[in-house]
Formats: structure tokens, C-alpha cells, sequence
């Protein structure tokens, strides 16, 4: 999927229907290669995965008013609105340029979370995303190698979804219509790879969210690695009930109850 200056303040989007539907209480995975070219201030959809052939937000003509369609999303934008054309084409500069994950049922939009670009980004810049939903929760990781190994800065993150969602039928590209006509960019997404299985984002993710943060629980380390590594419990006043391990493309491998007392 080629994005040529493709602007805002319409419906510049292309959708196609999945071979099947995709539920996320059953857990969905997407992943897919990034190139971002140029732009100013973005605010376009990586990937959006929505019930319906609608806007996965809006109406496509102003005042924008909430659609009835219900997805998820990875986008690409600037923390704020751009105030002209040409602005915000630096991807680290004051409106910076970030990796969202947000979603939306018919009573409205949920929580959004967020990876910045790395400080230094130089366009061309090539990243690999991956979206995880499993039940109520969404991962987006922010990748730089294709291996999907080496987490960028802040990634990866996870918000809450809001409820009401029975099915993913579309896959969305494009500019997000409520967007201004200012927000620009040109990128290719490429390698697009989707799944549908169990798997929960917390067990697989919460070894590597923050290594530097002291009020996480659980640690990693080295992470990543090959086989061998520790687990390293922080909070000595924290009730250990489980913990649980898994591979990359299934569910818990190790599994032990633990009903102990860190002390």
C-alpha cells in the first residue's frame, strides 16, 4: 500500500474485506513493515481493522460527526493539529510524530496510547509494527529490525478497548477523514501479515514494557534473548500468584502456580 502525499479532510482511504472475520475476544494479531517517506503533521491509518466498509471514525464530510462502524487501529500521527502545510515535516520536532493504537464502538472512541518516533529519526525511516488485541486489552509493539526483535523507545504499549465489538470484516488503509487537509504523508506499509488466535497480551508482554521502570513487577533480563535469561520480581511487597511464559505465536509454554509471598 503506496501513500503519495495523500492528504486529509476526506475520504482518501482504500478498504478491502478480510477472507474471514476476525474476532478479538478470540485474539487477533497484525503485523506489517512501515516506510515513512515524508509528510506534515500525518494523521492516516497504518492498519484499521473495522466491522464495516464505513470510515472506521467519522462521516467523510465535515462536522465529522461519529460513524455507526466499530474498530481498531494503528495510525501514524503529530500530536497536534498542524497549524499550515509545511510546519511539521520534521518527525522529532515540536508537534511530534507518533505511532497510535485507539479503538471505537458506536458510543463513542476509547483510550488511545502511543509510541513516539525515536529522537534522531531521519526520513526514509523503516519500522515494523505489530498490533496484539486479546479480549479487552490492545499491544501495539514498534519494532526497527524485520525479526520483530528490537523494541523501539516506549514500545511496547497496551490500552484498554472499549467493549461492543463482535467482529473485524475490513481492512483499512489510508488517511483518517477527520484529519486536516494539512496532514500529509507519504509512506509505503508492506508485508502485511494477520492472524487470528489466543494468545493474551499481557502474559507475552509484560517482561518487556519498561526495563528501566522500578514500579514493574516483573523483569526480564537479557531481553531479548535466546533461550536462557532470569525473571527478576521488583516489588518485594507484591502477592505472586502466576506467571506465565509464552513463544512468540502460542499460548503459555510454562505455566506454574506459584501462591507464594515475596518477601
Amino acid at each position: 500500500m503506496n501513500y503519495n502525499n495523500v492528504t486529509g479532510n476526506g475520504c482518501n482511504r482504500m478498504h478491502r474485506p478480510l477472507p474471514t472475520s476476525i474476532t478479538g475476544i478470540n485474539g487477533v494479531r497484525a503485523e506489517c513493515k512501515v516506510t515513512i517517506n515524508s509528510g506534515n503533521a500525518p494523521g492516516h491509518y497504518i492498519m484499521a481493522f473495522a466491522k464495516a466498509n464505513l470510515d472506521p471514525i467519522s462521516i467523510c464530510t465535515a462536522p465529522w460527526t461519529l460513524n455507526v462502524n466499530e474498530a481498531i487501529w494503528v495510525s501514524l500521527q503529530a500530536a497536534n493539529a498542524p497549524t499550515g502545510c509545511s510546519c511539521c515535516t520534521n518527525p522529532n520536532g515540536a508537534n511530534p510524530w507518533r505511532f497510535y493504537v485507539q479503538s471505537k464502538v458506536q458510543g463513542g472512541m476509547g483510550p488511545s496510547a502511543f509510541i513516539n518516533l525515536p529522537p534522531g529519526t531521519v526520513l526514509p525511516a523503516t519500522f515494523y509494527v505489530r498490533l496484539l488485541q486479546h479480549g479487552n486489552n490492545a499491544c501495539l509493539s514498534v519494532f526497527s529490525d524485520a525479526n520483530f526483535t528490537v523494541h523501539i523507545a516506549g514500545s511496547p504499549v497496551q490500552v484498554p478497548i472499549v467493549t461492543g465489538t463482535s467482529s473485524y470484516n475490513y481492512l483499512h488503509h489510508g488517511v483518517m477523514s477527520w484529519a486536516s487537509a494539512c496532514r500529509i504523508a507519504s509512506m509505503t506499509v508492506d508485508n502485511m501479515r494477520i492472524c487470528d488466535y489466543v494468545i493474551s497480551c499481557n502474559f507475552r508482554e509484560s517482561g518487556i514494557i519498561d526495563p528501566g521502570n522500578e514500579n514493574q513487577q516483573v523483569l526480564i533480563s537479557p531481553n531479548p534473548n535466546s533461550g536462557i535469561f532470569k525473571i527478576k520480581l521488583q516489588d518485594t511487597d507484591a502477592i505472586i500468584e502466576q506467571i506465565s511464559i509464552s513463544d512468540v505465536d502460542f499460548p503459555a509454554q510454562w505455566d506454574p502456580k506459584l501462591g507464594i509471598h515475596v518477601t
